[in-house]
């Protein structure tokens, strides 16, 4: 919210759109946990409408359906998006019980720049597991149905934006197939490709950055009805060059290039004619701008969201202040499940720290030790979406499957990244004692566990990663596998 309260004032209002491109209000972890144990409905349906309620404060012009948006059915996505005032599309996703698609399968958008068609569009492999939810539902071939609006809308605006849940392979046949598409906004799948942006043929598929911490804005010029629209990218880097010689010429003429020595920067006629040099540099970065002064171009641009700086939208923290206690309140009520305490394995750090010790002294002085307290100190305690990632065992055989029965498996504990069996102290006394009658040093820290690769990007992805990596976290908790 506040950072398009800032990209407003900056730009002017009515001169941007905002375009989603599906699965904004359930996730793959939500569509996990509820099709394994069924238990989170009404957690899921509070988020949906507080992330909606979002959508409609920041006035979205499109969004397209994804997958996951399929996950409650039918009748619980009809009843979120009659509530709400999102413009939802899909270009084929079909109502069979209706006979008709469910919702407006396109859209256009118009402004004082031109006319923009909007296309949406999902994958139709998604696996009966999804669809099984809902038999209503048909997701028809997502390349006919491009094709067949791509040729209805050509003709009537200036550009065509498809927003696509398809994954990275079926957009570039998409793009290679379907002649027509000036841009494909690529999103609502975890993709690790590492490129932003590419291009096939004539059309530019972008996507956005993992995580929540970048805005994806396409720059667009649309001059004459008509013409083809061209990849801006040329223009983006011409900027950044001629915004560098400008600062260099600005520095210099107000003499407080530092590089450059006094008696050189009091000399006016020499400093003059450094000025006028970079004049001339600037030339050529002009010329070659002024080739797009009449052609249909765009850009795209990531802009980073400086969370730590920007101000807090009032309106919006209050939703989410009543989402969580919403939450916690559903379930600090559910009913005791029926669970065996005996099918509870984990152990506990405690019983860790006896074989342990020094291994637990360590781990109290780091921040695994104190992350639930981190969900208290915010409320967020009894939300399982956060849950699963401040404890030890939830929704894991063996673990816990509500929040209100965590018990002694508070903060991430031991067994969160080293896995052991059900017998694990027996084993391990039996294989110590042969080791000592052996006549071998057992060392504590050989007798812990490796973390396999990769567990701790379970919970460290997206918006909880740091911007350089993992290696300066692995530091911070003495990771033994990641040790040079």
């Amino acid at each position: 919210m506040t950072f398009q309260k800032d990209f407003e004032k900056e730009n002017g209002a009515g001169t941007y759109f905002t375009l989603d491109s599906g699965n904004a209000i359930f996730s793959i972890q939500a569509y996990s946990y509820f099709n394994t144990r069924r238990i989170r409905i009404q957690q899921m349906k509070l988020k949906a409408n507080l992330i909606l309620d979002i959508y409609d404060e920041l006035d979205y012009d499109a969004m397209n359906i994804g997958w996951y948006d399929l996950v409650l059915g039918k009748k619980t996505l009809q009843k979120i998006i009659k509530k709400h005032n999102v413009n939802y599309i899909s270009s084929n996703l079909y109502d069979k019980k209706k006979k008709d698609y469910f919702t407006k399968r396109y859209m256009i958008l118009e402004n004082e720049s031109g006319k923009i068609g909007v296309i949406g569009v999902m994958k139709n492999d998604v696996g009966k597991s999804i669809l099984q939810l809902d038999e209503d539902f048909e997701v028809r071939d997502p390349f006919e149905s491009a094709e067949e609006l791509v040729k209805l809308l050509r003709d009537k605006v200036d550009m065509i934006v498809v927003l696509s849940c398809l994954g990275e392979k079926n957009e570039k046949k998409l793009a290679e197939t379907v002649e027509g598409i000036d841009i494909i906004i690529s999103g609502g799948v975890m993709q690790k490709g590492k490129h932003l942006q590419r291009q096939v043929g004539n059309t530019l598929i972008v996507k956005n950055a993992l995580g929540g911490k970048q805005v994806g804005v396409i720059t667009y010029n649309l001059s004459e009805h008509g013409k083809p629209v061209k990849n801006g990218l040329q223009i983006a880097i011409t900027k950044k060059q001629l915004g560098e010689l400008e600062k260099r010429q600005e520095k210099i003429a107000s003499g407080k290039d530092k590089t450059i020595p006094k008696i050189i920067r009091d000399d006016k006629e020499v400093v003059q004619a450094m000025v006028d040099e970079i004049e001339s540099q600037k030339k050529p970065f002009l010329d070659r701008l002024s080739q797009f002064n009449d052609a249909n171009w765009f850009t795209n641009d990531q802009v980073f969201l400086r969370v730590d700086t920007m101000k807090e939208d009032e309106k919006t923290l209050a939703k989410v202040k009543k989402y969580y206690s919403d939450v916690a309140e559903t379930e600090k009520n559910r009913p005791a499940s029926n669970k065996d305490k005996k099918s509870v394995t984990y152990r506990g750090v405690k019983k860790c720290m006896v074989c342990h010790k020094s291994a637990y002294d360590f781990w109290k002085t780091t921040r695994h030790a104190k992350a639930y307290k981190t969900l208290e100190d915010a409320d967020r305690n009894y939300d399982p979406d956060c849950i699963s990632c401040h404890t030890t065992g939830y929704n894991f055989p063996g673990g816990f499957t509500q929040a209100n029965e965590v018990g002694g498996l508070k903060n991430v504990q031991c067994e969160m990244c080293h896995p052991v069996n059900r017998n694990h102290e027996e084993v391990m006394k039996i294989k110590v004692k042969k080791r000592e009658e052996e006549g071998a040093k057992v060392d504590e820290k050989a007798r812990i566990i490796k973390v396999p690769p990769g567990l701790c990007d379970k919970c460290h992805t997206g918006a909880y990663k740091p911007d350089g990596g993992m290696h300066e976290y692995y530091k911070k908790i003495n990771c033994k596998l990641h040790k040079k």
